[in-house]
């Protein structure tokens, strides 16, 4: 009984140990931010929030599944033709 008790705690403090070891506790820049986005050829969206983390305070959304308010998908030139289609459609 002793021996499962004390390996629940061990491997509960082992996985408490790996999470704390990848957080990063420097706040990201928004400048550090837009280049991650820039990678994954994203734009840079605020979410609204002030927490002074560029990482909670913007996002990156991809820029060929943007929808307005409105509900539809913007055209600029880079849906193909059955996405076309399918928006003429209605479905």
């Amino acid at each position: 009984m002793r021996v499962s008790i004390v390996s629940i705690l061990l491997a509960g403090g082992i996985l408490t140990l790996g999470a704390c070891a990848s957080a990063d506790p420097s706040p990201m820049t928004l400048a550090d931010r837009t280049d991650q986005c820039q990678r994954i050829r994203a734009e840079t969206v605020p979410t609204g929030r002030q927490t002074g983390d560029a990482r909670q305070d913007y996002r990156c959304r991809s820029r060929h599944a943007s929808v307005t308010r409105e509900g539809r998908v913007p055209y600029d030139g880079t849906r193909n033709a059955a996405v076309d289609r399918a928006l003429k459609s209605g479905k």
